[in-house]
């Protein structure tokens, strides 16, 4: 047992020093370069500049947002200005961070915003806003439409009992609807008064037609404020779901129906010259040709290259790429199939396995005997073994557990 414990420790042990010395590295993105190194925007500058202009990209997408219609999305694209570029090797307009909000995104963030302000639910009908203080008192068509379905919408007309009587006098001009009496009513969420009744039935050719509840329109005010209550990890939030662009990265606000471009001077990013091989997936690649870092020096070893870089202030920076071989010099060099053959060639002469041979085919009984005893003085007695059943059982188990034990010394200890 305990050179089975042994060797489990020294396989864990290998996993751990193979995931990261040959694995680990592997993360590390390399982007082509002609040179062999690019400038970058850091990732922890790209969380860093989101973290500080989070309400301004808010601020900037916000009207968007509440003017989106059903199945529109939305994107905030940041772009580098030309200010100061040219001498980076950076190019205008090249995209740095992309912030994309798909339809059902743009859906749930007015849907919280309606709920956390109360604004009542848009009235829709085949893309037609209804006006304010509208409602759906009776809805049979939703969430599935079909021919029958019927639907009443109310229209608030005036506060007034006083003349709330007779047909509704604005007809809606809308083919499946048709008016109906005027009612004097509070709907759920409306005020008291009177309203103009419109009702809808279902019928072929008029399905576009039907009535549909959309979350209610909010100012743009209230987005921000919803949005920055939600805090940075909120799923729609820039700082969640903004992406890097650059010279490598793909563009999703491509896709937006609606996209607006922001101009950022790069000064608002920290960016630096690294080995085209250490880049990292959080990173912004702004040139993918940078030219090497001045002061630069490289020390070779037989197993790693040190570069040392001197910075402007003075200081130095160190990057070290090691190469890493595995020797298996020193390991066991049969095969898996040769160790297994082995194993079992010990088991096959082991006086144990003949053992377990004759508990696989052991049968046990179903049938408890009964014991009877005739006798002259006492008469019939009989005496059955199933008031034992619990002893059987019992003895079935230590059958079982040693042929287990037999089978565990088969296999770990190979006698």
């Amino acid at each position: 047992m305990r050179s089975f414990i042994k060797t489990i420790g020294i396989l864990i042990t290998a996993n751990m020093y193979f995931t990261f010395a040959c694995v680990m590295p592997a993360f590390a993105t390399t982007v082509p370069s002609t040179t062999g190194y690019i400038r970058v925007v850091p990732q922890a500058s790209n969380i860093a500049y989101l973290a500080g202009n989070a309400t301004r990209l808010v601020s900037t997408a916000a009207p968007a947002i509440g003017a989106a219609a059903a199945g529109a999305s939305v994107g905030v694209r940041l772009v580098a200005s030309p200010v100061g570029l040219a001498a980076l090797g950076i190019t205008a307009g090249l995209g740095l961070l992309a912030w994309y909000l798909s339809p059902n995104d743009v859906q749930d963030i007015k849907s919280g915003t309606a709920s956390m302000f109360s604004i009542p639910n848009d009235i829709v009908i085949n893309g037609q806003q209804q006006p304010q203080q509208t409602y759906l008192t009776q809805n049979t068509c939703s969430p599935t439409w079909y021919v029958g379905c019927t639907q009443e919408m109310l229209i608030f007309a005036f506060p007034d009992f006083t003349g709330c009587s007779g047909s509704s006098s604005t007809p809606l001009g809308i083919t499946g609807w048709s008016n109906n009496s005027r009612m004097y009513t509070q709907p759920s969420g409306g005020p008291v008064g009177c309203y103009n009744v419109y009702t809808y039935y279902g019928t072929t050719g008029v399905q576009a037609n039907a009535a549909t509840v959309q979350p209610g329109t909010a100012t743009s005010q209230q987005i921000i404020d919803y949005m920055i209550a939600q805090g940075p990890s909120y799923q729609h939030s820039p700082q969640a779901s903004a992406v890097p662009v650059g010279v490598t990265g793909s563009d999703p606000t491509t896709a937006a129906t609606n996209v607006i471009t922001l101009p950022q001077d790069l000064s608002a990013f920290q960016t630096v010259v690294i080995a085209n091989t250490a880049a990292s997936p959080g990173d912004t690649v702004v040139n993918a040709n940078a030219p090497a870092p001045q002061n630069t020096e490289e020390t070779q070893t037989a197993s790693s290259t040190t570069t040392t870089t001197t910075n402007p202030d003075g200081s130095e920076t160190q990057d070290t790429t090691a190469s890493v071989s595995c020797d298996t010099s020193a390991h066991d060099q049969r095969t898996f199939g040769q160790v297994l053959t082995d194993r079992q060639t010990g088991w096959q002469s082991s006086a144990l396995l003949g053992t377990l041979e004759l508990l696989k085919n052991l049968t046990w009984p179903t049938a408890i005997p009964v014991f009877s005893v005739n006798s002259s003085v006492f008469g019939m007695q009989s005496w059955s073994l199933s008031d034992y059943q619990s002893i059987f059982d019992a003895v079935r188990l230590i059958l079982i557990a040693g042929a287990g034990f037999s089978a565990y010394r088969i296999v770990f200890a190979g006698s």
